[in-house]
């Protein structure tokens, strides 16, 4: 007996040596986090499956999978957010230079957006089809014969084939289709519909696409017959300020005397 219990100072002196010793487990880093969800979605890591919660964390290799009537969105490093639908799995992942949402069946909307402190890429590939973005709005959408539809609303999209064989850059407002074992078709615009059901997926994610949507919006205002759009947009801006100008003025000369003092006045901001 006395034997025994000599020998547990010993061992409990090991113990401390070898934690003293050991080299540091350095924390792993995360890839992104959980920003919105709804209903039951479950994260898969290290052969344990779990639901996740916002706030929560995305690691490398973690497999993410809504479930009925259920959505999430996740920030993929710095900005990268992406949407996922009921009925989605996907996992997470570094490859290369970029990030890689690998979507094994479902849909997902990723709004891409460049960071200055995250110079990575991002690329979402599907068991059939790949597509390398940056600066992009698109969806990615895996049916139930394993064909992937890439359909980008703003900026640009290069599909390709799961083996990288044929290739198809896609524009705003376009799309293909990769089915499996096959290439991708021939760039297609989007329908209304198509146009429609995206923006309404995207939601707030619109607004983080401030680059494509500015050049949108001025587009629209250049717009015109010939060259005559591109020349007369100063005159829009120009008449806008006369309109507000004359305003002013008017509300000047018809005011009444016991209306304003001298102490008062009129802030006029515009917003370009």
């Amino acid at each position: 007996m006395l034997q025994r219990f000599r020998l547990i100072p010993i061992l409990t002196l090991a113990g401390l040596l070898v934690f003293i010793l050991a080299p540091p487990v350095l924390a792993e880093e995360s890839l992104g986090r959980v920003v919105d969800l709804v209903g039951k979605v479950t994260v898969t890591r290290d052969w344990s499956t779990f639901n996740l919660s916002k706030g929560d964390l995305v690691y490398e290799g973690d497999v993410v999978e809504a479930t009925r009537n259920s959505s999430a969105e996740l920030v993929i490093g710095s900005a990268h957010h992406v949407k996922i639908k009921a009925g989605t799995k996907l996992r997470v992942s570094p490859r290369g230079t970029s990030y890689e949402v690998h979507t094994f069946y479902g849909s997902v909307l990723a709004a891409v957006i460049g960071a200055e402190d995250d110079a990575r890429g991002f690329r979402v590939s599907t068991p059939t089809a790949s597509g390398a973005v940056r600066g992009t709005l698109f969806s990615a959408e895996v049916a139930e014969d394993g064909a992937t539809t890439f359909k980008v609303l703003y900026g640009e999209v290069v599909a390709s084939d799961a083996l990288g064989t044929a290739e198809v850059v896609l524009g705003e407002q376009m799309k293909t289709t990769v089915a499996a074992g096959g290439t991708p078709t021939a760039a297609a615009p989007l329908t209304s519909s198509d146009i429609v059901a995206l923006k309404a997926w995207a939601g707030d994610l619109l607004y983080l696409g401030g680059v494509a949507v500015a050049e949108s919006a001025l587009e629209t205002l250049t717009s015109g017959v010939g060259t005559s759009g591109a020349t007369s947009f100063p005159w829009i801006i120009a008449g806008a300020m006369g309109a507000v100008a004359i305003t002013a003025v008017a509300l000047h000369l018809t005011a009444e005397p016991g209306e304003t003092s001298e102490d008062s006045h009129i802030d006029i901001e515009i917003n370009w």
